[in-house]
Parts: C-alpha cells; structure tokens; sequence
C-alpha cells in the first residue's frame, strides 16, 4: 500500500500544506506590522466603519445583506491589487501607489483608518436576496465619489441608503 493522496506522495501534500500555512502567517504579521506602522506615524486618523449588514435567518440560504465597500481614496485603490505581465510601467506606479497609501490609510477590518482632512471616497454598495430562478439577485450601486472631511480622532459611520440611492457619513457613537 503507498501512501498517496490525490496521485501525489504524503509528503508532497504535507509539504504544499506547511508552505500554505508559512504564507498566511507571513501575511498576517506583515500587515499587523503594516497596522502598527500607520498607528504609530499617525495617532490622530479618523476612523471610518463600513459594516455589512445580514440576515441570519435567510443567509443560511442564501447570501442575503447588504455591503458597503470603499474602492479608492482620493484615487488611490483599497486592496492588494497589482499588475500582472512584464509593464514595468504598471508595476511602478502600483509601488508608488502602495507608498502613497501607506502614508494616507490603513485597512483594519470592518473599518479603515484614515489621515484627518478633505478626502474623495469612490465607494460601492451592493444588496443581496434570495432570486426565483437564481439562488442571489445582486444588485450594485456605485462607484459613486463622495467628498468628506475627516477631523482628527474621529469615528465615523458610513451608511447606504438603497431608497435613494446616496452614501452619508455621520458620527459614530462609539460602544
């Protein structure tokens, strides 16, 4: 009897395994160090909370809720995305963009930290429910830019309001 799984030897599965695990963990600690950075060089950001909001009863379902995303601050993109292929170009300006970032936000989870002042927000909502011939019906809304001026250590909650379709941004009342 050999041991295989999936036509590959044990030890190649429990080596590809350990390797995944190493990269998360690397992740992790390079954006906790990311976090801390930004804390540290800027101890009066204001926070911006974007929640999403789901039905438990129907999410066992279906996807059902909805979901607030913020894309880009003042041009720059939220998130990891980066040029693929040989655009040496394209790969520059990602990096510039990424030390740009560094320097005006920081991604904490269900909120992002930002530096005090006058920002433009591009932000996207979507809403989903249960469908008749599909499981979701996913409706976006957006990219929609939305001008705000952030005051030091400040908390802000950022809202959706489907009716009319606008994002508004109030104080939050921190819990």
């Amino acid at each position: 009897m050999t041991n295989e799984v999936l036509g590959l030897p044990l030890w190649v599965i429990i080596l590809i395994v350990v390797v995944i695990i190493l990269l998360i963990v690397a992740i992790f600690v390079g954006t906790k160090k990311m976090q801390s950075k930004f804390t540290t060089a800027h101890p009066d950001a204001a926070s911006i909370y974007f929640t999403s909001t789901k039905n438990a009863m129907l999410s066992s379902i279906a996807a059902v809720g909805d979901q607030i995303s913020i894309a880009s601050i003042d041009g720059i993109v939220v998130g990891t995305a980066s040029p693929t292929g040989s655009d040496f170009s394209a790969m520059a300006s990602a990096l510039q963009d990424r030390k740009k970032a560094a320097n005006l936000f920081a991604v904490m989870g269900s909120y992002i930290l930002v530096v005090p002042g006058q920002h433009t927000l591009s932000l996207t909502a979507s809403h989903s429910r249960p469908g008749v011939t599909a499981k979701t019906v996913a409706t976006t809304y957006g990219p929609y830019d939305v001008q705000v001026n952030l005051q030091p250590s400040t908390s802000y909650q950022l809202n959706f309001d489907r009716d009319s379709q606008q994002f508004s941004i109030a104080l939050r009342e921190d819990k």
